[in-house]
């Protein structure tokens, strides 16, 4: 998902595109609430699968790029929000790194 698709706002589409995911409907309402705000801090391209093998999904996987003057706040975002389990960052672009591959997994769980 790299753009809002006709004009409908991140969170429709992707819970008109997630909705045969296994994942409860409140569940994941609240999950793509997450990914919405993401999205509204700066993560503009993003690709979003279920976690698990369906009927045993447990959460999201969000995948995006971000370039290296974007990362430290999003990065904030990310350790403030409970849904966020955990986060991998991939550098790009040696020997200077340009941008940063961002995975997140979003779900129920993580531990304080």
């Amino acid at each position: 998902m790299s753009a809002e698709q006709d004009g409908e706002p991140i969170e429709r589409t992707l819970l008109n595109t997630l909705k045969y995911s296994g994942l409860d409907k409140e569940y994941l309402e609240a999950l793509v609430k997450v990914v919405g705000g993401f999205y509204a801090a700066g993560l503009q391209t993003l690709k979003v699968f279920p976690r698990g093998i369906t009927p045993v999904t447990d959460g999201l996987e969000v995948q995006a790029s971000v370039t290296v003057e974007e990362l430290p706040p999003l990065m904030s975002l990310m350790i403030a929000e409970p849904w966020v389990q955990n986060f991998v960052f991939f550098p790009r672009g040696l020997p200077s790194v340009t941008d940063v591959a961002v995975v997140l997994a979003l779900g129920a769980g993580r531990a304080g």
